[in-house]
């Protein structure tokens, strides 16, 4: 017996396929929830029967959806250049050299000539702009899709591997940013000291502001309000509690791997700034 379409099955079926822009294979498995009596056969005739369509987004974002993961032809699989270079493979060494000849003889024609009026996009608006993550779902699910994907990368990482990029990071950050006055303070001791030292010295995840070369020994500035000097502050916010238990870390690190150390507060800097060589000399000296 046929069982004719009604108007709520037929809005529904075009809610899906045309506003959320799922594919036949996709929205049969939310469909079949309301309509169990429904095929898939029956569903694409009436999608064709309907002349619903997608849009050139949604059919790049299905394309996308279906070839990742398992529905990725290469899902579980070893790819044949694995591990291959073309320092340790004769083949790869033929093909790059083949590509940079190619690539070569097609700049000199000008091929590959892409500015200005050359350059498929010249005159044209980005389809993006002005959209945010928050305001366009294209935008949104890109976003999903490449945090997700980071994730797992930074979740395949070993420890070490952790570290090394987290200390690379702050690194980089630290770097960025001027020196301080109590730092400043406390370079200009040393180079009057005529002791060698590395400024912003990372080791694994950590950084540390100062590192004397011969004498494995670290000196750290603390500033009495990021650091949360508790003499001044009996009321922590939460960026001085992270400083405070990224401190102590710091001083665990240094004593398991057997480094001096020297963390000195902002006030003591000012305050005994006049006998700062001789209070680094005399730790430098401690046993």
């Amino acid at each position: 017996m046929r069982i004719y379409w009604t108007k709520e099955e037929e809005s529904k079926l075009k809610y899906y396929y045309e506003d959320l822009g799922l594919s036949l294979s996709e929205l049969y498995n939310f469909f079949i929830e309301y309509y169990p009596h429904r095929t898939k056969t029956s569903v694409e005739l009436k999608i064709n029967k309907l002349k619903l369509k997608h849009t050139k987004e949604q059919i790049s974002n299905i394309k996308s959806r279906l070839n990742s993961g398992e529905g990725n032809g290469m899902y579980g699989k070893i790819g044949p250049n694995k591990g291959l270079t073309k320092e340790n493979s004769e083949r790869i060494k033929n093909s790059s050299m083949k590509l940079s000849n190619t690539l070569k003889k097609m700049f000199e024609n000008g091929e590959l000539n892409r500015t200005g009026d050359k350059n498929g996009m010249y005159g044209k608006e980005s389809w993006s702009k002005g959209k945010t993550k928050y305001d366009d779902d294209r935008l949104m699910d890109n976003y999903y899709r490449r945090s997700i994907s980071a994730k797992n990368r930074w979740d395949m990482l070993s420890d070490v591997e952790k570290n090394i990029r987290i200390g690379n990071l702050s690194l980089a950050a630290n770097k960025a940013k001027k020196d301080t006055k109590i730092e400043i303070i406390i370079k200009d001791k040393l180079e009057n000291m005529n002791i060698n030292f590395t400024k912003n010295y990372r080791c694994d995840r950590y950084i540390f502001d100062f590192y004397l070369i011969d004498y494995n020994f670290v000196i750290e500035c603390q500033g009495d309000y990021w650091h949360g000097n508790n003499e001044y502050f009996k009321i922590l916010n939460e960026i001085q509690i992270k400083n405070i238990e990224r401190d102590k870390n710091k001083r665990k690190y240094l004593e398991e791997n057997k480094i001096k150390s020297l963390f000195l507060w902002e006030n003591e800097i000012y305050k005994f700034k006049e006998n700062l060589e001789e209070i680094i000399l005399n730790k430098l000296n401690d046993n």
